[in-house]
């Protein structure tokens, strides 16, 4: 039973305080606080066993090096606490939860930077931090809705400045430091948002738009060997779209294995963790905007741990920390560390197929697949020795985060940080390209390397200035920045929330390809940029968008289809940017949508119909469904790495990469010619070309490419691939 209470602890914290945390691909500087940790003394008699013990977090509010009475200090954690400093500036919290926390103070027309995240551990109390106002900027803005773009009324806009409430035209005023703050925003019937806000760039005046989208509602059971699973933790994930991955607000089941929980719209996972610690999963689905899905059942009858033993270079390997990953989705589902023999048990986990990721030290390796079966005996992980990965950053500098990829790794990021001269080692490596990254308060830098070279990243603090904008040059302040190295391929991701559109942020100097995407209404134009110390600027803007409003009925009675779904898609069907039901009236109104985009109906019993919007009356589109008993069509659904091929020039070559893709996380680029595959020619059949990338989830395949005249290989692992 101590297990099953401490799963669905950390699996709540984790949620909560991810939901707190800056994004990890936001470069934006974290203010150290000067502080000391002390542990905090306790009184006996008012120590509760049943509870966390409570720390306590004191420090000093100073303006132009002058302690400011009657401050306003925010401490942001789980919760948001306030207090006011004491005539001397200073101040004190004095129960305090532990984990992560924020803090930041106003007063007077003066802001400061919010520090953190800072870790109070169980019992102690943080000590003399010091938080410096500067000059605040004022903001002005408007919460609005989503799908209608109408303003939200009576909407909680709460920051370090304090709480404000939208007026009846969605107005609202805040003030914050010019940096980096936060926001929460809340509306009855939406979406609560938790968000960071750049003030970099932030004039006095300027326009913010906060986006709050209708709440989605998913009903259902967790059901285990057929029985109710009572006390599991239950969540959604992003599976598509700009906020991939990102989770929902978690709840718990009742003893009936019932569970009610908001969710975003868009195309999601529902995962539960039961309390014996078994991960249960949910196929894809499509939620529209507002929808409440019920009947959802999440089921797993064929569980049974998985044991073994890891081995590198036929030498057990002990204390190693093991995990456990679903070689169809690259998910985790479970952990384990191994006993001095090498030996390990995993917590119960469906029958399928499994990757294995090992971490010992600097020693990182991966193995599989492995076929999971009731009753199947022990896993033998035999890793081998591998090859070591040295070098360092310049100019050397401690605790600074070093990453390296390729296209055969999969789970957590190989990661470690630099020594007190800047240096860095992994042990364990595999064959092949590798992508190098470092990031750190220094700069950041990337490279391209192989196993045996001696890397050196050479930081720098190279930035962008990005100016966002509609089709028609109206600023916009809500997105998301998607950046790609057109050097090594690594992926970063920003969230924007700026007013008047402009942004900025921290890149590594080189080459990058940028695009802009907003929720629901399509991206801009990929824009490739030379990051330099000195920075550069670019605009980034949306193609024109369209709203689309019609009717569904029946072809046969000419009777309105309610709930019917609509489903906007991109130009090359990969992906989905918005879904929409329609009311009882069969009537539906779609948010604003590139006019690239195609439109897909369905409805239960019905054939699905859709079109391109370029051929509808966009102000009266109709779609009449014709009845059908046929089961709906499965989605499109391959093994392979994720990535579409052009045979018309005289080498094949890379036409699109999936988002989220091996493929796309082994640095792949569109345009990148395709040379061999295992070590024999492409060839120019591509029924012939495609069966031979593809493959079964979890094994891997060689392919030879050239990128601008210079051949390269690449190992990718292949996973189950959805591109709709």
């Amino acid at each position: 039973m101590r297990r099953v209470a401490l799963v669905a602890v950390v699996v709540l914290v984790c949620i909560a305080v991810w939901a707190l945390w800056p994004g990890s691909d936001d470069t934006s500087d974290t203010v150290e606080p000067t502080a000391t940790v002390e542990p905090a003394s306790e009184t006996p008699q008012t120590r509760s066993p049943a509870r966390p013990a409570i720390s306590g977090v004191t420090g000093l509010v100073r303006r132009d090096g002058k302690p400011v009475a009657d401050a306003r200090v925010v401490l942001k954690s789980l919760q948001t606490f306030s207090t006011q400093t004491e005539t001397d500036g200073t101040f004190a919290f004095t129960s305090v939860a532990p984990g992560a926390i924020y803090l930041s103070a106003t007063a007077d027309g003066a802001a400061s930077s919010v520090q953190g995240p800072l870790i109070l551990e169980a019992g102690a109390r943080l000590q003399n931090v010091i938080i410096d106002l500067t000059p605040a900027v004022t903001v002005s803005g408007v919460v609005v809705d989503f799908v209608h773009h109408l303003p939200i009324a009576k909407a909680v806009i709460v920051t370090t400045a304090g709480a404000v409430v939208s007026d009846v035209n969605g107005a609202f005023t805040l003030s914050g430091p010019i940096g980096q703050t936060w926001v929460d925003v809340s509306a009855v019937g939406y979406l609560p948002r938790s968000e960071w806000v750049a003030l970099e760039l932030a004039r006095a005046g300027s326009k913010l738009e906060l986006v709050l989208t209708p709440v989605s509602r998913i009903e259902g059971e967790v059901m285990v060997g057929g029985a109710a699973a009572r006390n599991a933790t239950v969540f959604t994930e992003l599976a598509r779209g700009a906020h991939r991955g990102e989770r929902s607000a978690a709840v718990m089941t009742n003893e009936k294995g019932h569970f009610e929980l908001e969710c975003p719209d868009g195309r999601m996972i529902v995962t539960a963790y039961t309390k014996e610690g078994a991960r249960v999963r949910s196929s894809e689905l499509v939620i529209a905007i507002g929808e409440t899905r019920t009947g959802v059942i999440l089921e797993a009858n064929d569980l049974d741990s998985i044991g073994g033993i890891v081995t590198r270079a036929d030498v057990p390997l002990p204390n190693a920390s093991v995990t456990i990953i679903d070689a169809r989705t690259n998910e985790s589902v479970s952990s384990a560390i191994t006993g001095l023999n090498g030996q390990f048990r995993s917590t119960p986990v469906v029958t399928g197929t499994y990757v294995v990721q090992v971490r010992a030290g600097d020693f990182v390796g991966v193995a599989g697949p492995f076929e999971h079966r009731l009753g199947g005996g022990l896993w033998t992980v035999a890793l081998t020795a591998g090859q070591r990965l040295t070098g360092r950053v310049e100019p050397p500098s401690a605790g600074i985060r070093v990453r390296w990829r390729s296209g055969d790794w999969v789970g957590p990021a190989a990661d470690t940080v630099t020594d007190a001269l800047g240096k860095f080692a992994f042990e364990g490596v595999s064959e092949g390209l590798l992508s190098v990254d470092a990031e750190g308060t220094g700069g950041a830098a990337t490279a391209k390397a192989h196993a045996g070279d001696d890397v050196v990243l050479r930081l720098e603090q190279g930035f962008v200035i990005a100016r966002l904008a509609d089709s028609k040059g109206v600023p916009l302040s809500d997105g998301m920045i998607f950046a790609r190295s057109l050097e090594t391929g690594v992926i970063r991701r920003f969230m924007v929330l700026a007013p008047d559109g402009s942004y900025r942020f921290e890149l590594a100097s080189g080459p990058w390809e940028l695009e802009l995407e907003v929720s629901g209404r399509g991206r801009s134009a990929p824009a490739k940029v030379e990051v330099t110390p000195s920075g550069v600027e670019v605009r980034l803007t949306l193609e024109p968008g369209v709203v689309v409003r019609g009717h569904v009925r029946d072809a046969v009675t000419k009777l309105p289809l309610s709930g019917a779904l609509i489903r906007a898609r991109s130009a090359n069907l990969l992906s989905e940017t918005a879904s929409v039901l329609t009311n009882a009236r069969g009537e539906f109104t779609t948010p604003e949508l590139p006019r690239s985009n195609g439109i897909t109906v369905s409805a239960p019993g019905y054939k699905q119909q859709g079109d391109a919007l370029q051929n509808l009356n966009l102000n009266d589109a109709v779609f009449e469904l014709a009845p059908s008993n046929d089961p709906a069509p499965e989605p499109a659904r391959f093994e392979g790495i994720g990535m579409t091929l052009d045979m018309h020039a005289a080498t094949p070559a890379a036409l699109s990469v999936i988002e989220g893709s091996p493929a796309e996380r082994a640095g792949v680029l569109p345009g990148d010619l395709i040379l061999s595959v295992d070590g024999a020619p492409a060839g120019k059949d591509l029924n012939e070309l495609i069966k031979r990338i593809r493959g079964p989830s979890g094994t891997a395949v060689r392919i030879g490419f050239e990128r601008a005249g210079k051949p390269f290989e690449l190992v990718i692992r292949r996973r189950l691939i959805s591109p709709m």
